[in-house]
């Protein structure tokens, strides 16, 4: 049995380099961010290592623990908690962002600058007055190009900023909804080069669970030993289903390496 967790992420990488220039409180509320990111590693690998393998092979002979096991159960407050605090933090990274882009155009932030997240153009225009009040405006072009209404109306989930923006407002108000124990075939979520070599697995490849279920159940009518991944999901929200790490260290990887990098130039 795979337990989930940071080193299986395929993407995942310890040396970011976010520019020479990216002002020292941006780069240390990323350094934070990414800290809390391995707080919440470690407690997520603590929870799915607290059955043994064997234990969780037991379930898969009952047809009810089988059901379960697929549905999933909440996991200790404890990580939810967590969880939304990185999310917190890597979304206020934006902010900060938005903020130095201010002082670095020679203007005064205020409290009401910050990045705007917009889902229709007319909401971003509109945000240009107060949020970004004061940022060059070839930096207001940038920003305006990582808006979601980009992707089109519905697939708004697929940006990444919108996904951040989403799970930090459920965070500010309550815990987000979580549940634990989902399971899916490394053979489903594997990730290989063109060689065949194993990258890591990505749970993003198992969102559908009743293929997982079809594809478990035929492993256990054949008797075939099938090796399992456990990891835990989101339970709300546009993330809903989705392994929490690698959504999560998607989020941090999208502002640390894409986003942010591209505003260096404004702090030449």
């Amino acid at each position: 049995m795979v337990r989930f967790h940071l080193g299986n992420y395929p993407l995942r990488t310890s040396d970011y380099d976010i520019g020479v220039n990216i002002p020292h409180p941006i780069a240390y509320k990323l350094a934070y961010s990414n800290r809390l990111l391995e707080i919440l590693d470690s407690k997520i690998d603590a929870q799915l290592n607290e059955k043994s393998d064997a234990a969780i092979g037991e379930e898969y002979k009952d047809l009810s623990s089988f059901r379960a096991i697929l549905q999933g159960k909440e996991v200790p407050t404890i990580i939810p908690l967590i969880c939304g605090d990185v999310l917190q933090n890597i979304r206020s990274t934006l902010d900060y962002l938005v903020w130095e882009l201010v002082i670095a155009n020679k203007q005064k932030p205020d409290e009401r600058n910050a990045f705007p997240v917009c889902i229709a153009q007319s909401t971003f225009k509109d945000s240009q007055k107060g949020r970004l009040r004061g940022v060059h405006p070839d930096a207001i072009t940038i920003i305006e190009s990582l808006q979601p209404y980009h992707l089109g109306q519905g697939k708004e989930r697929e940006s990444a900023i919108f996904v951040l923006d989403k799970l930090a407002n459920i965070h500010k108000h309550r815990t987000i909804l979580m549940a634990q124990e989902r399971h899916a075939p490394v053979e489903m979520i594997r990730v290989v080069d063109p060689a065949g070599n194993v990258l890591g697995f990505d749970p993003l490849l198992a969102m559908d669970e009743k293929a997982v279920a079809e594809y478990i159940k035929a492993a256990l009518e054949m008797k075939v030993n099938a090796q399992m991944v456990i990891f835990v999901q989101f339970g709300e929200g546009p993330a809903k289903g989705m392994e929490v790490i690698s959504v999560v260290a998607g989020r941090y990887d999208s502002v640390a390496l894409d986003i942010v990098p591209r505003f260096n130039r404004f702090f030449a």
